[in-house]
């Protein structure tokens, strides 16, 4: 029997590589690369093909429409000082993709990564049966996060993420788990080189090579010799990747490029924009961890068992989620590219394994047997949400890269966007940058040291018509801009304001007369709104500023600002909801705290 049960981590993973194996195959053909996928394969293609990384040609040629449908793929380069233009995102997944990419195409890249999926999901399991030493919480564990988002999705989608994750996990393991005596050479040799091609997956990856760094230095204190070489061999990988990038492959980003827009958001860093970001990777309704998949609660609650049962475990499994705040902070807090779920949460989730694993035990366990069916039914609830939220996702990309959330609006049929914290993401229209395509009877001038639109008394005209709001994303937020008046009857309409959903529904309509803005100063003006809509790309919101020509307007830029008290009272909501679950699920374990 305990054979059998040693030996069932077999059947784990060859029924992860099925079924990881079976969705490949339905991406290939169901699923169209988007996002960044599309450029990690033209450099793959690039690989296997050309025997190099340039890719003018290869965008030039089309190469993408092996793929993709489409005449056109923005490039994602950047262009070296000798005119080669290279991917502009990190270059270790190709090399990973270009073998299984010439034998198979698209396909044998998605296979590829399904077994590295696979692979994934067999030490999760592994991972849950260290801190329990049951195959039962173990298989638990696997099927309740091994199958639902987001690790479901970035089994297959051509990103790294699954890859680092695979690396981190394999040696976190042999740190945590393994008798340094025990441990073989090559399995030494094996984690050094993959630590250090971390890097190379994605510049994020620094910090967990860093953290494994520590884990050898304190766990192989003993073996100093063996330490010290797997520390030299990461310190040169984290070194060559600096330096090959850096210098050797230094260049330039085209204007536009998604690059460009996480360099702009390091300037953006602020303690909001911090705790905007460590909530936003949680409970937003469009790439928040939670929603995508409501049986993390239960991981969570199990962090405090999993720290009581053994502290150094505990920290070290909990640490890469702790590093990734500070990386939340340097993309400016919280913003939703266009890909899948809480994509920089990752590499770090599978090890949320074990306290997943040790919330099972300490449920059904030696306790009474309304608390083992009260558990029951809340796993059951999480998990079942979980697994409806992956079915969803799988079948209809809309929701991968949308939200599970509009489902819910569909079943009830009302919108129920409000009730989630979404986090938005802040924009602006600026008289210096928006086009005036209306009308010459608009200029662009300055007032009191600010820039400002501008149309003379008896001039009617549109300042803006259907401005596509391409940068708001779902949430509540607070527009926010300064205007006045000059001369016109103080009774008569003079500007106003609409915001419309893609339909055409009004979302927003303000009208100020005369009166109301009259003034030799421009006037602060806030108007509260909710964006219910999450393809903010497919579907943006349009906005519409016209005057009357009653009077003279000036009118500055308008500021879309979602920090505002009803989406902090949203997430405080949810936040405090959370923790009380988290709470209650260990109060067996705190009543037995001595007083």
């Amino acid at each position: 029997m305990l054979a059998r049960t040693h030996n069932f981590h077999v059947f784990v993973f060859f029924a992860s590589l099925l079924i990881y194996g079976a969705l490949a195959l339905w991406m290939t053909q169901q699923w169209k690369p988007l996002g960044d996928e599309p450029h990690y394969l033209m450099a793959a293609h690039s690989l296997a093909f050309d025997r190099d990384l340039e890719l003018a040609n290869n965008y030039a040629q089309r190469d993408y429409q092996k793929f993709l449908d489409g005449e056109t793929l923005d490039p994602h380069v950047k262009i070296l000082p000798n005119g080669a233009q290279l991917l502009n995102h990190d270059l270790g997944l190709p090399f990973f993709l270009a073998l299984p990419y010439a034998f198979g195409g698209r396909a044998g890249a998605e296979i590829f990564l399904a077994c590295i999926g696979a692979l994934l999901a067999w030490q999760m399991w592994k991972l849950a049966f260290d801190v329990t030493h049951s195959a039962v919480w173990a298989t638990a564990s696997w099927l309740g996060l091994a199958f639902t988002p987001p690790l479901v999705m970035y089994a297959t989608l051509i990103y790294p993420e699954a890859l680092g994750a695979l690396i981190f996990i394999f040696a976190t393991r042999t740190f945590l788990f393994q008798d340094p005596a025990h441990v073989l050479r090559q399995r030494v040799v094996l984690m050094a080189s993959a630590t250090a091609i971390l890097p190379f997956l994605s510049v994020r990856f620094v910090a967990l090579a860093t953290l494994l760094v520590i884990g050898a230095l304190a766990q192989w204190h003993a073996r100093r010799s063996r330490a010290l070489f797997f520390v030299a061999v990461v310190v040169f990988g984290i070194a060559a990747y600096f330096f090959i990038n850096g210098v050797l492959l230094a260049g330039t980003v085209p204007r536009g490029n998604p690059t460009e827009l996480a360099t702009g958001n390091l300037a953006s860093f602020s303690l909001a924009a911090l705790v905007r970001g460590v909530i936003g990777w949680w409970i937003d309704p469009q790439r928040g961890t939670l929603i995508l998949a409501p049986v993390y609660v239960l991981a969570l609650a199990g962090i405090p068992r999993l720290l009581r049962q053994n502290f150094r475990v505990g920290i070290f499994l909990i640490a890469p989620l702790l590093v990734l705040i500070p990386l939340v902070a340097l993309l400016g807090g919280f913003w939703i590219p266009f890909e899948v779920g809480a994509r920089y949460f990752v590499v770090a989730l599978p090890l949320l394994a074990a306290p997943f694993a040790l919330a099972l035990r300490a449920g059904f366990e030696n306790v009474s047997r309304v608390r083992a069916f009260a558990f029951a039914a809340l796993t059951i609830f999480l998990t079942g949400l979980s697994f409806w939220h992956s079915a969803l996702m799988v079948t209809d990309a809309a929701y991968a890269y949308g939200s599970v959330v509009s489902a819910y609006s569909r079943v009830v049929g009302t919108d129920v966007s409000s009730l989630f914290a979404g986090m938005g993401r802040s924009g602006i229209i600026s008289p210096r940058d928006a086009p005036n395509e209306n009308t010459p009877r608009v200029s662009i001038e300055q007032r009191a040291g600010e820039t400002v639109w501008h149309t003379a008394q008896g001039d009617a005209g549109t300042i803006l018509s259907s401005f596509d709001l391409t940068e708001l994303t779902v949430g509540n937020y607070a527009l926010e801009f300064r205007a006045a008046a000059n001369g016109g009857n103080d009774d008569a309409s003079v500007l106003l304001l609409d915001i419309f959903s893609a339909e055409g529904l009004p979302l927003l309509h303000s009208e100020w007369n005369g009166r109301e803005l009259q003034s030799d100063t421009l006037k602060t003006i806030t108007l509260p709104f909710d964006n219910p809509y999450f393809d903010r790309w497919g579907f943006p919101l349009t906005l519409q500023v016209t005057t009357t020509g009653e009077a003279e307007i000036f009118l500055s830029a308008l500021y879309f600002n979602p920090n505002t008290p009803t989406m902090w009272l949203r997430a405080a909501i949810w936040v405090a909801l959370i923790l009380l679950l988290v709470v209650v699920l260990n109060l067996d374990w705190l009543e037995r705290i001595p007083k």
